[in-house]
């Protein structure tokens, strides 16, 4: 006997012992169920009053119940169980009682039997050892010179060949590792949040409806496909049929809680991308949908199963329909936002004018009064005392008509609903050098609008380059903004009208469109120069990495920031914007 003989036998026989007591019996096939047999539930049911899926549930038995079966007909059996009667679906009623609880294996005996054959296979194996060893030694002596040049030779062969097997395994295995690393990066590339923030500016919107109301209509829409296909099971679907023990019905039943399960993973992922989609996340988030439909169609092939492409079609064109939906909405909150400021400053600009008008009204009418008894008094006195009222009656003709004037200018401004100012703003403290907003008011005061936007908002307040009056100014403000719109910081939200560019740029486009205006180059940052004084006295470090001994930061150009530096000039000696 050989030892792959024995080594056979050994194995044939630790198996047949493992399969007598693991391997169930086989069923018998089902018998027709009838009136006057008892039946048992092969898993939970439901009973109900009548014989139709959506009638009113009677009771729920679990599985195993026992029942009497009265009748049966089109797929369902009338039946009693615990003392109530009803209808329950037919192919979950057998008439084989739920099995025994499962009989324990003898473990100790199958490893006894085990043990037993394995001493029996190592003794054989022991005699055929001793036998084919002193066989080997008679033919060694016998061929003792021929097997030292063979060995030598086939040790040199074996080396060799070991080599090129080393090498090609080697190679092998590095390739298969580079395969698994590529593989491994391209399902986290789209993952990254980062790769996101920088494709951010190349999304393509899908839908170009001009109204809030068109999103949520075509919404509503995409979501009705969705559920139709989920009713109509074509969401997911099923290619082959499969038996479960036999039982067509039972693999039907195994399919569709598959189906089901995979949906509901899947509609659970997407409905978290919706979710959570943002003006930064748009690309990370359909590839989680996609990712999430590989990978559960992944897991049900074996079974021929997968989730419909058109399913996952409506579920990106829900994804991307809910992001610009949102970005729609935000979009008209800002604009807004937008009219009900600009209605505050023209609502403020007209109390202003109004305020400025009757306080011209007011003055002229008693410099009006003051004049004319200052005339009387004149009129009546002679000498020295007549020249004094005589001077007083010039001045109060000047102031008069100052006053008048006064009130001829704020009439023109209220009939002139396009007059404002436009200002021009750095703060290097907070956004750094050659950083500028340019904007516009229609108050009479515009500085006032100025310290609003320095409020407490921003750590230093804002340093003034120019006020221009302008009788259309929100054209003007237009204009700057056109020209200086590839320059601008925010792409985004129009409303933050900051842009990158030096103030002898401002200068030349204002001069070009409005002409001949005063300017201040130096921003004299009071404040933060202060700031960064007393920092550098006391060796405390600044914020944002900068060191103490560091010179404020100016723009090369800018001779009067320069001359600040050299302290040639004060910021007392700059003159403010016309």
């Amino acid at each position: 006997m050989s030892i792959r003989s024995t080594t056979r036998c050994a194995l044939i026989v630790l198996a047949a012992g493992f399969l007598v007591f693991s391997i169930p019996q086989l069923s018998a096939q089902e018998p027709e169920l009838k009136a006057g047999d008892t039946g048992y539930s092969t898993s939970p049911i439901i009973m109900r009053i009548e014989a139709r899926a959506t009638a009113r549930s009677v009771a729920s038995l679990p599985a195993g119940a026992a029942m009497g079966i009265k009748s049966c007909s089109k797929g369902w059996c009338r039946v009693t169980s615990q003392s109530r009667g009803g209808y329950v679906l037919a192919e979950y009623v057998t008439l084989q009682p739920p099995p025994p609880p499962a009989r324990p294996i003898p473990y100790p005996l199958i490893l006894s039997a085990a043990v037993i054959v394995l001493l029996a296979v190592l003794t054989i194996l022991l005699r055929r050892y001793r036998k084919l060893s002193s066989s080997f030694r008679q033919q060694q002596e016998r061929f003792r010179g021929v097997l030292d040049a063979d060995a030598e030779r086939s040790r040199i062969l074996k080396e060799i060949e070991s080599g090129e097997v080393s090498v090609k395994a080697a190679e092998a295995l590095r390739m298969d590792l580079q395969n698994k690393i590529e593989a491994l990066q391209g399902e986290l590339k789209p993952l990254e949040e980062e790769a996101d923030l920088r494709s951010f500016g190349f999304y393509k919107p899908h839908y170009q409806f001009e109204q809030v109301e068109s999103y949520e209509v075509e919404l509503e829409r995409i979501r009705e496909l969705q559920k139709e296909m989920l009713k109509a099971k074509t969401a997911a679907v099923c290619s082959a049929e499969w038996r479960v023990n036999g039982s067509l019905v039972e693999g039907r039943k195994q399919i569709k809680d598959t189906l089901k399960l995979i949906l509901r993973a899947f509609n659970g992922e997407s409905d978290a991308a919706v979710a959570k989609v943002r003006y930064n996340n748009i690309q990370t988030m359909e590839a989680r949908i996609r990712k999430a439909w590989e990978a559960l169609n992944d897991l049900v092939d074996v079974q021929k199963c997968r989730i419909a492409v058109e399913y996952l079609e409506l579920k990106l064109q829900e994804l991307h329909l809910v992001f610009e939906y949102e970005e729609r909405v935000q979009k008209e909150k800002e604009e807004q936002r937008l009219i009900r400021e600009r209605m505050r400053d023209e609502e403020i600009a007209q109390r202003e004018i109004e305020k400025a008008r009757l306080e011209a009204e007011n003055q002229e009418a008693q410099y009006q009064d003051a004049l004319v008894r200052a005339r009387d008094e004149a009129e009546k006195t002679v000498g020295e005392k007549q020249e004094k009222l005589l001077a007083k009656v010039a001045e109060l003709e000047r102031r008069l008509a100052e006053a008048q004037s006064n009130k001829e200018r704020a009439i023109a401004r209220a009939q002139l609903t396009r007059s404002g100012h436009v200002y021009v703003i750095s703060n290097i403290g907070s956004f750094g050098e050659e950083v500028f907003k340019i904007g516009m008011t229609r108050r009479l005061d515009p500085m006032e609008r100025i310290r609003e936007l320095g409020d407490a908002s921003v750590p230093f307040a804002f340093d003034v380059h120019a006020v221009i009056f302008s009788e259309d100014a929100p054209a003007l403000e237009a204009t700057l903004h056109e020209a200086f719109e590839q320059r601008r910081i925010n792409l985004v939200n129009e409303r933050k009208e900051f842009f990158g560019v030096s103030i002898q740029d401002i200068a030349q486009a204002v001069r070009k469109c409005h002409g001949e205006i005063q300017m201040t180059l130096a921003a004299e940052a009071r404040d933060y120069r202060k700031t960064l004084s007393m920092r550098a006295a006391n060796q405390q470090p600044i914020p944002g990495g900068r060191r103490v001994t560091d010179p404020p930061r100016l723009q090369g150009s800018d001779e009067i920031g320069k001359a600040l530096l050299a302290g040639s000039v004060t910021p007392a000696n700059i003159k403010p914007a016309a």
